[in-house]
């Protein structure tokens, strides 16, 4: 793994020295003059472009150089991304990965008897966390494009307009996210639970700005706030439909690294079968010899 890390770090190196830096979204001054708004006063869609893995370093590399902790999200943590397109154009983007915690008290744990126990309420693999969301600065506050017609949004009854580009966005992924996932990690062990339950991400407050609204906006509950601002947000997730459920099957039932997990799984059974064995013959008692 460190080596697939390392590896990451070289594909990303090249392209922070200069190329694929964050550029303006419009090409022209006339073009920013156009009129982008779709026919009929109909809400702009932004659309979810699952990234590639060749795609990936782009998202990494926006994120390493935009994002507030200025760092590519680690592979450890199985990232998933979502590209976001607004008007045929790159606008941002959505990391999705497994937690860094494999335990948080009374919430989840990689321990399933805990779960099985009512000590916490969820295991680990069905808790999924969004890592990371980035937006490009035009389609924010003060930027060319945050106006109406151009991003989603909405009026108050002020008459003052508000963007939900972002909870848009959000509420979007995380309808995809329950199947996107799954098939791209398929799960090794079908036979327990695997359907993700529950999203978390967190809020550090002592950034500008940060104050949870968007999380709050797509339906997030807070669960908590340690001493240093650090907020902690999860909401729940669909559950798959059934056809969705039976693709995911197929797919854990022949993918290459769900069947070598399974099999060193039965080898390490096999394996403490044998010895069981061996143990119990040992120490079997021995047999009396017949009495005269």
């Amino acid at each position: 793994m460190a080596r697939a890390e390392n590896e990451m770090q070289r594909s990303i190196n090249p392209i922070l020295s200069g190329e694929f830096v964050q550029q303006t979204l419009w090409s022209t001054q006339a073009e920013a003059s156009e009129h982008l708004a779709p026919p009929d006063g109909q809400q702009p869609v932004p659309v979810l472009h699952l990234a590639s893995a060749e795609e990936m370093s782009w998202v990494q590399v926006q994120v390493t150089l935009y994002h507030y902790r200025k760092t590519p999200v680690s592979l450890l943590s199985k990232p998933l991304a979502y590209i976001v397109l607004l008007h045929g154009r790159r606008i941002g983007c959505l990391i999705f990965g497994r937690p860094e915690n494999t335990e948080t008290a009374g919430w989840f744990s990689g321990d399933l008897q805990k779960k099985l126990d009512g000590s916490c309420r969820l295991w680990y693999w069905e808790v999924l966390c969004l890592l990371r969301i980035w937006f490009h600065e035009d389609v924010q506050v003060g930027g060319s494009w945050h106006r109406p017609g151009i991003v989603p949004g909405f009026f108050d009854r002020n008459g003052d307009w508000h963007s939900n580009l972002a909870s848009t966005v959000i509420e979007r992924a995380l309808d995809a996210i329950v199947i996107d996932y799954l098939l791209a990690f398929p799960p090794c062990f079908p036979e327990l639970p695997y359907q993700l339950a529950e999203v978390l991400s967190y809020c550090d407050t002592t950034q500008p700005r940060h104050r949870g609204t968007v999380y709050q906006q797509s339906g997030f509950h807070l669960v908590r706030e340690n001493d240093a601002g650090l907020q902690t947000y999860a909401r729940a997730v669909r559950p798959l439909t059934w056809g969705e459920d039976a693709y995911v099957q197929y797919f854990a039932d022949r993918s290459l690294r769900s069947r070598r997990y399974r099999s060193r799984r039965q080898s390490e059974r096999a394996a403490r079968q044998l010895a069981f064995q061996t143990d119990t013959a040992s120490f079997e008692a021995p047999r009396l010899a017949p009495s005269l």
